[in-house]
Parts: structure tokens; C-alpha cells; sequence
């Protein structure tokens, strides 16, 4: 990398105004104090506090990005939308970014002179363009050198301008421009062939943010610099504006310009891109411990020759903060953390580091995460922390490293978070971006065609009830066919020998998911001592004892008569489940003593003769 230092901007002498009182005073830039009563207070005071960054031009740091001022190229560009002229560089997606060098198509309003030697690179950020490739997001894309190693600090420091107005029928950049741009840092582990997607934001098409610094429009040349620890091994970048682009980033034109010759877009301009190791640098600041550790420090690493410093929090003046290393409290907590440093001649540069807080990768795991209601679901945090709680979407939760919760409703979970605090006591709320699937079950019963009770022999007709269910399936016991398939109705042949039998449905529905409904039948013993006649009744309408009945549930015929003492028959009946209600030829007859005779076969084909007396009160 080869160059010039351009002249160092004048910042605004850092020094305390003494002067009478009076209406309207003059912001002091390092008191923490609104002096002139305008709501801004120190650096945020941009009107009265601005301070320029120094350019560096320092030919001492090896940039791991190949070709980083743009110089070497494969053709000389003539126009726009040819990154991909410039050796080792190309548009990382679709949307075409664009090269400059001095040599074919040098572009009027670009500051000049230009940082290092003859060739830059610009990009539109637009928030809105009308059309088919919405979004529309130029960037910059190259594979390094070698790659970034997790977890170890780094610097790109690179020369910016613009913010201003791209013409596409004059100058490249005119007034007016627009507010603050975030200028992002995207990554991927491994080597790629650019242009890497169609249109979009790289962070929706598998690309990590690794980094990003804020950029002021303005006209001319200036250092910006990104500083990044990345998550993971970076081996090709794309650099350019950030998924959510401001919205005062829009085109302009002139309404009569039907042809849309003469739009205009947001526009930058970047030079010399040197990417390394963060001790490489000077300008920047470098942290190490941590906030929640409460051992947070940050040191300055300033340009040569400076002889005071200023911090500043959010850009108001931490007082007394006056040296290149700052102990960060917790009280002062997370936030944008500024280091003036000024020269004997009172240039200053504003060396910038936000503080977040400490993210911890919190070693989780759910199982499972779809099955059938009641559904059991298995929470585990494996990293050690002061305290955790489940919220677990469906409006209730619990803490704890591990446990259990039991989803009871058929549903979709999809709010799933976490509340912990880490052992250094910084608390945190984290999305799961889990979802939890639980099915319905079948829900199922069995439907008998006859009501109890039953004698053996019988045949009764099951009919699974409930689901849907796509499989169904009975189980008999020990009582032939034993096992009956995918039928839901079915015969259920009742066992003559007296006991307890249990038929099974199981039913499964689309989703995998079982229920069980369970029925059983009680065939009693079946013999003479099983067949009984009761010695009296009272035929009185009371609702009680007022029928004279034989009972036997396992009576399969019979012939029944009942005759009074003078041997006439006044009852007759060859129904088991027929009874006597003390009438003869419609009428009632007379309390006394009748006697009855029974001739019954059972279902065990056993004949029963029972005969006796039988006392009618009235």
C-alpha cells in the first residue's frame, strides 16, 4: 500500500470557555454539562463538538484482503457496474457494484486527492427502489488471504466518503446528504464463487455480521474502522450498507425526467481496505476482560504525538477519564464509549468501541420436539450459570438447569425463551427459536350394540368410536380370533364359561399418534344354584318387589307357569326376561299362596326343574 497523509482535520479545541454569564452560552465539550441549553450535551453536540478523524496512512500493517486499494485489475473499467474488473474483487451479489480508476473513467465530485493511488470502489444504499429485485443491496465481496481465526480480535480500517447523491448523468457526488449509515461486515467460513446470491441482504442468504461502524456523510476523505471479534473462522467477506437500510436513503429525480435519466441515489466511495489483526493498528480501541466480569478495560492505541485524552459515554464526558486506559464499571454499563485524543497542535482524533452485553452461547437442548398430546418434553442447560428459567409458549414457566414440562394442549409452540443470569450476575432474555409440535391423539371408544348385562354364548358388535384414526385394531384376550386388524366394527364372540374378559381397541392416527380404549364383560357362573325364584312379591304399584321375576342371566329357555291352590293356572311365560305382575285375564287376583313350576335350559345346556310356593301380598 502506497500514499500520501492528507492534512489533519481541526477539531474543536477541547478547552473549558471562561467567560461572564450570559443568556447563550458556548457548549464546553468535556463538562457533561448542556451549556448553551439546546438538549445536547458534549460530543452529541455535533454542531458545536465535532471532532474529525485523523487519516492514517500507515504502511506498516499487512492487509489480509487481497488487492485492498483497488489498484491491480483485469481490464481498466468505462463504466459503471464493473467490480468485477478489479482483480481479486468482484460484486458480491446481483445488484452491480461499481469501480473508478483515474486511468478511464475518473467521475466528477469525487474528493480528490484520492486516498491511495488511482482506483476506488462505490455502492448505492437505498432503501426503497421501485421494480422486481426488491431488495436492492450493492456490496463488495473478495475470499482473503488466509482466514480470520474465532475469537481473535480484529481491525478493517478502510478511507470512506459520500452519503451525497449518486447522478447518474453527472458528478458522482452532490449534495444533499443523508443521515448516519452503519457500513456492515459480513462473513462466511469457507471460500466462495461471487456473486454469491441474486438480491437481498447477505444476512438473509446464510452470511454472519461480524462487524459494522457507523459513517457520518460527507464530502471528503476519512478513516473508518470496524472493529470485530468473529464467532467463528472467516474466509470471504462482503462488505456494503446493512439489512435495514435508514429510510431517508431513497432515490431522487425530478418529475418531468420521465426517461429517468437523471435519478439520483445514495452513494459511497471506499479506498484501501487493510484488514489484520487488532495490535496491528493504531487509532483504535481494544478490549479485554468483561463487563459483567466487572474487569472490563479499554485501551486507546492513538496516532504518535498526542498529549491528552477525554473519554465519553453515549458522547457525554466521563469526568476525570483522562488517560489512554479506561477500567469500564458496571454501573457505567453497555454503550458507545469515545476516546478523544488530541495532538500538541489540538487536532483530535474520536477513537470509538461499543460496550454490548456479554452474549454467552448457552449450551441447550429440547427433546423432542413434536410428538402426541400429553406431550413430555425434556429441558437442559449445561452451562453453568446463577440462575435459568423456561418460558415454554404456552403461557407458563419454570427454573431450573434441567426439567421437564408436560405440553397437554395440541398446538404449535412457538415462543419459546430463556431468562438467565450469568455467574458474573449480567441477565439476559434469549429467543429458543424452537418450535414444539404437538399431534392430537385419536381420542377413541368402544361402542357395545347391546346393554349388559350378558350371558355367555352372545354375540356382540363393537364399534370403535372417536379418532379420526387411519389404522385400527381389537385384541381379545385369550378368547379365538385373539387378534382382529384394521376393521373399526367387529364381532366379539362372549365366552359361555363364567368370568371376566377384556377386549382392547388401539387406534392410530396421521400423525403417529396411539390411544387405547379398553371394555370389559363379566359372563357369570352358570348352573342350578345360578337360577332363582323369589317366595314372594307385592304387586302394589310401589316400585318395589312388585313383580314376580326368575333370574339367571345364563337362561338360554325355559317354562315358567304359576297356579293357584286350586291348581288353575293363572301364569304362564317361556321369556326369561318376561315377569308376572299379579293379574289374570286383566284382573288382580287375590293375596294368598300360589305354586309355581319351572322347567329352564341353560346356556351350558343343563336342565333346571325348580318348583314351590310363591306368597302375593296385597
Amino acid at each position: 500500500m502506497t500514499g500520501t497523509a492528507l492534512p489533519l482535520r481541526l477539531c474543536l479545541l477541547l478547552l473549558m470557555l471562561i467567560a461572564a454569564p450570559r443568556v447563550f452560552a458556548q457548549e464546553i465539550c468535556d463538562n457533561a454539562i448542556d451549556d448553551d441549553a439546546d438538549g445536547l450535551v458534549d460530543l452529541n453536540d455535533t454542531s458545536d463538538c465535532a471532532c474529525g478523524h485523523i487519516l492514517i496512512v500507515d504502511s506498516t500493517v499487512n492487509s489480509l484482503i487481497p488487492n485492498p486499494s483497488f489498484e491491480l485489475y483485469d481490464s481498466l473499467p468505462t463504466s459503471i457496474s464493473q467490480l468485477d474488473y478489479c482483480t481479486d474483487w468482484s460484486q458480491a451479489s446481483m445488484s452491480t457494484t461499481d469501480y473508478y480508476h483515474a486511468l478511464s473513467n475518473p467521475k466528477p465530485g469525487i474528493p480528490l486527492p484520492l486516498p491511495d493511488g488511482d482506483a476506488i470502489v462505490g455502492f448505492l444504499a437505498i432503501h426503497l427502489l421501485s421494480g422486481p429485485n426488491i431488495p436492492y443491496m450493492e456490496y463488495l465481496g473478495t475470499n482473503l488471504l488466509q482466514p480470520l481465526q474465532a475469537g481473535t480480535p480484529y481491525v478493517l480500517r478502510a478511507y470512506v466518503t459520500g452519503g451525497g447523491m449518486f447522478d447518474t448523468t453527472g458528478n458522482a457526488m452532490v449534495p444533499g446528504w443523508f443521515g448516519p449509515l452503519d457500513i456492515t461486515l459480513f462473513g462466511k467460513p469457507t471460500p466462495v464463487t461471487f456473486p454469491a446470491f441474486d438480491f437481498g441482504c447477505p444476512g438473509d442468504q446464510g452470511w454472519m455480521e461480524i462487524g459494522h461502524a457507523t459513517y457520518q456523510a460527507e464530502p471528503e476523505w476519512s478513516v473508518l474502522t470496524i472493529a470485530f471479534t468473529p464467532p467463528v473462522d472467516i474466509a470471504s467477506i462482503m462488505l456494503g450498507p446493512p439489512c435495514a437500510i435508514p429510510a431517508d436513503h431513497y432515490p431522487r429525480y425530478d418529475p418531468a425526467d420521465t426517461l429517468l435519466l437523471g435519478v439520483q441515489y445514495p452513494y459511497y466511495l471506499m479506498d484501501d481496505l487493510v484488514l489484520n489483526t487488532q495490535d496491528q493498528f493504531t487509532g483504535v480501541i481494544a478490549p479485554s476482560g468483561g463487563l459483567c466480569a466487572q474487569d472490563l478495560v479499554l485501551t486507546a492505541y492513538p496516532p504518535p504525538n498526542t498529549v491528552g485524552y477525554q473519554w465519553y459515554l453515549d458522547g457525554v464526558a466521563l469526568m476525570g477519564e483522562t488517560d489512554d486506559v479506561l477500567e469500564v464499571s458496571v454501573a457505567m454499563g453497555p454503550g458507545l464509549y469515545t476516546c478523544v485524543a488530541r495532538n500538541a497542535a489540538n487536532d483530535c482524533l474520536a477513537m470509538e468501541h461499543r460496550v454490548a452485553p456479554e452474549p454467552l452461547t448457552l449450551d441447550l437442548s429440547i427433546s423432542p420436539l413434536t410428538g402426541c398430546r400429553p406431550l413430555e418434553v425434556e429441558f437442559e442447560c449445561a452451562t453453568p450459570l446463577a440462575s435459568i428459567t423456561w418460558h415454554f409458549g404456552d403461557g407458563t414457566s419454570a427454573q431450573g438447569d434441567t426439567l421437564s414440562h408436560t405440553y397437554v394442549d395440541t398446538g404449535t409452540y412457538d415462543d419459546l425463551f430463556v431468562d438467565y443470569a450469568s455467574l458474573s450476575g449480567c441477565t439476559y432474555s434469549m429467543p429458543l427459536n424452537k418450535l414444539i409440535t404437538v399431534h392430537p391423539k385419536p381420542e377413541i371408544g368402544i361402542h357395545v350394540d347391546l346393554p349388559g348385562p350378558y350371558t355367555g354364548g352372545e354375540q356382540l358388535q363393537l364399534q370403535g368410536t372417536g379418532g379420526p384414526a387411519e389404522h385400527w385394531s381389537w385384541t381379545f384376550g385369550n378368547v379365538p380370533p385373539y387378534v382382529v386388524l384394521n376393521t373399526q366394527t367387529t364381532t366379539f364372540p362372549l365366552p359361555t364359561a363364567a368370568g371376566e374378559y377384556e377386549v382392547a381397541l388401539y387406534a392410530r392416527n396421521a400423525f403417529d399418534c396411539l390411544d387405547t380404549a379398553y371394555i370389559r364383560f363379566t359372563v357369570p357362573a352358570c348352573n342350578a344354584n345360578t337360577v332363582f325364584v323369589p317366595s314372594a312379591f307385592s304387586p302394589d304399584a310401589s316400585g318395589k318387589n312388585d313383580r314376580q321375576c326368575v333370574y339367571g342371566e345364563c337362561i338360554l329357555y325355559m317354562t315358567f307357569r304359576i297356579f293357584d291352590r286350586w291348581g288353575n293356572k293363572v301364569y304362564e311365560s317361556t321369556d326369561p326376561k318376561a315377569c308376572w305382575d299379579g293379574l289374570h285375564n286383566g284382573q288382580p287376583v287375590n293375596a294368598g299362596v300360589f305354586m309355581y313350576h319351572l322347567r329352564a335350559t341353560l346356556t351350558t345346556d343343563e336342565v333346571v326343574e325348580k318348583q314351590g310356593n310363591i306368597t302375593l301380598v296385597r
